[in-house]
């Protein structure tokens, strides 16, 4: 079987594989009628595609799935034009498709399916607490109910109705797994590839995508994978999966939002990799472009951009202040170096701000900017 890379999945495109649908009962009566007449009944056609007439009876009436491998069989019967034309009806008008002749199935599945930024945030996920077992099943582990819900809604969305294999608890308190049936993780395998243990990775449609699928992809990573510190005016992520750490960077740029280093650490006695987003305007490019849908992530970004001008402001105001209390004619370059800073843009509007606050005085000499305390605050 081909997958990962394919944007749509038609049905046909699945005709090699274990893949049962029940067609909706005028177009199963229109073609079992149609190869009825033309083939000698159910035993002239039963004996062409080597299956016993009860059962293509049987097919017909509804009461069992068709594989499509029996299906294509009945439909290369047909001449060229009338199996196309059955072709287009049948994969305009299927009320189920499930994978296996015993699995839980998809009701009115939405095909062809494409590729689509809900599908791009549902990646996301994969890559971090979800995946896809051998067997296709999906699931999908996590302690916010808020994220379970969104990742039950959005494969529903995507690929029709299907019924989860259910909520059910982990070994960790508060922490919920969500499953679904092996057709949904044949159709998410076939657009993405393997997603489970050391086989996950970014898709390459995801990076081959736009900027706001990728921004859903990143925004359902970072739910599941990232952190923030709000004592440290960080975003940090870290994962074992060093391949995704090093593209998730990569990603990054492409919202202009610069991140750290990637290091190395050691988890119950397993290696992660991990690096930080730092710095006020990496910080809100990351809350406007990306953001988190977490609850709780989601508010302590927003207290964090909110107050975080205002507190740098306020912490150097107060060491300017106890500097320039003590030192007379300080430079920029100086009363920088004194505060453990650089002397950049930003500093020198917070130098500013204090000028006009009345805080801080200043003069020229020798093409010299010096900065003194103000009467006001003496």
């Amino acid at each position: 079987m081909k997958i990962e890379n394919s944007n749509e999945i038609k049905l046909w495109d699945l005709s090699d594989s274990n893949v049962y649908i029940k067609i909706k009962s005028s177009i199963r009566e229109e073609l079992f009628s149609y190869l009825t007449k033309t083939n000698n009944g159910f035993r002239g056609l039963s004996k062409k595609v080597d299956v016993t007439f009860g059962y293509l009876f049987k097919l017909k009436k509804g009461f069992y799935f068709t594989s499509l491998i029996l299906l294509n069989k009945l439909l290369d019967i047909c001449p060229e034009k009338k199996k196309k034309e059955f072709m287009m009806k049948i994969e305009n008008n299927i009320e189920e498709i499930k994978l296996g002749s015993r699995s839980l199935s998809i009701k009115n599945p939405k095909l062809p399916i494409k590729f689509s930024s809900i599908l791009a945030r549902i990646a996301g996920h994969l890559c971090g607490d979800g995946g896809i077992r051998k067997d296709y099943i999906v699931y999908y582990t996590n302690s916010s109910s808020e994220l379970l819900s969104q990742f039950e809604r959005d494969i529903k969305e995507t690929l029709g109705e299907v019924k989860s294999g259910g909520f059910y608890n982990t070994i960790i308190k508060d922490v919920r797994t969500v499953t679904f049936p092996g057709i949904i993780g044949f159709f998410l395998t076939r657009l993405f590839g393997r997603q489970v243990g050391d086989l996950k990775h970014i898709p390459k449609l995801i990076l081959d995508s736009d900027k706001f699928s990728k921004s859903l992809f990143l925004n359902a990573l970072f739910d599941d994978e990232g952190n923030v510190s709000t004592t440290a005016y960080t975003i940090s992520i870290k994962m074992a999966n060093k391949g995704i750490i090093e593209k998730v960077k990569e990603i990054l740029k492409e919202f202009e939002i610069k991140s750290g280093k990637i290091s190395k650490t050691h988890d119950k006695h397993k290696t992660r990799y991990k690096f930080y987003i730092s710095g006020k305007m990496n910080l809100i490019r990351f809350k406007e472009e990306i953001n988190f849908s977490h609850l709780e992530k989601r508010e302590k970004l927003s207290f964090l951009t909110q107050k975080y001008q205002r507190y740098k402001f306020e912490e150097i105001k107060n060491l300017a202040i106890n500097i320039l209390k003590n030192n007379k004619d300080v430079t920029i370059s100086e009363l920088a170096r004194k505060l453990n800073r650089k002397p950049s843009m930003r500093f020198k509007e917070h130098l500013f701000k204090l000028e006009k606050e009345g805080v801080i005085t200043s003069n020229i000499h020798n093409r010299l900017k010096f900065y003194n305390i103000s009467n006001k605050v003496k």
